[in-house]
């Protein structure tokens, strides 16, 4: 198993790599801007009844926000240290969680969070750092941005993510197969399809349909076996009354198709 490390339309990226396939993903833009991890000294500016949270100036350009949980009683020109727990995306703000609030020096940050390489090494102790890039893995790595996935002939899942959730649908075109052996056959693609653009939160799959219970089990089994070596917990919560199988995947840092688009500017 290697580890590698390079640059791509602007993101600072670590791959996993076995056999000569990409095992797993880490992603964040390549430059200075506040980060998963990160430490700073705040000045708490204002607290806000609607959305039960402090808004804090950690020296960037735009605000961070604080939930109110995450902190006892503060007052506005108060300094505190705090920990990005989720970067700022085209349209959230940084958000912080409290870490002391004990005396503090000038706003701004103090230490930074693990980056991309430390990641990977974390969750993947035995990879070997070897020293090359991505190269012949640039154009799977860009794939990774397609919702279209071809798991093989007449048979793909189209992945779309939205604010709330990612939903994944399952497609197939080949006659010879049932049900329930196309959907086992693409549980191990959409645990990989999770992994590597690092989607987080509610998923739900639209499998194609079994109505025996058994078939049930048995997929809900194969999608067990599937997630069992993600680094990050997989929930797994069954089937809905419409047939939609619903998981969900702890959320560590932000998924691919957000991280890329953040290094380009949208």
């Amino acid at each position: 198993m290697e580890l590698r490390h390079d640059t791509l339309d602007g993101m600072h990226l670590a791959a996993v790599i076995e056999r000569d396939q990409l095992v797993a993903l880490y992603a964040q833009p390549n430059d200075e801007r506040p980060w998963l991890g990160d430490y700073y000294v705040a000045q708490v500016t204002r607290y806000a009844p609607a959305q039960r949270a402090y808004f804090i100036d950690i020296g960037e350009k735009d605000e961070a926000f604080l939930p109110h949980a995450e902190a006892a009683l503060l007052a506005p020109g108060q300094k505190i240290m705090v920990r990005v727990e989720r970067p700022a995306t085209m349209d959230k703000k940084i958000r912080c969680s409290l870490i002391d609030m004990g005396d503090a020096t000038a706003i701004g940050r103090v230490g930074l969070g693990p980056n991309v390489l430390g990641m990977a090494q974390r969750d993947y102790p035995s990879a070997q750092l070897v020293l090359a890039g991505m190269e012949d893995y640039d154009n799977v790595i860009l794939d990774l941005l397609e919702p279209k996935v071809n798991v093989q002939d007449g048979i793909d899942i189209v992945i779309e993510s939205v604010t709330a959730l990612t939903a994944i649908d399952v497609n197939n075109a080949d006659p010879k197969l049932q049900p329930l052996e196309v959907n086992r056959l693409v549980t191990r693609s959409i645990a990989q399809q999770l992994r590597l653009r690092n989607i987080g939160g509610q998923v739900v799959v639209d499998f194609l349909r079994l109505r025996d219970p058994k078939h049930r089990a048995s997929l809900e089994s194969a999608i067990q076996q599937a997630v069992t070596l993600d680094p990050s917990p997989v929930q797994l919560y069954g089937f809905t009354r419409l047939g939609l199988f619903e998981l969900t995947r702890t959320k560590r840092g932000l998924p691919l198709e957000t991280v890329y688009a953040l290094s380009n500017g949208a």
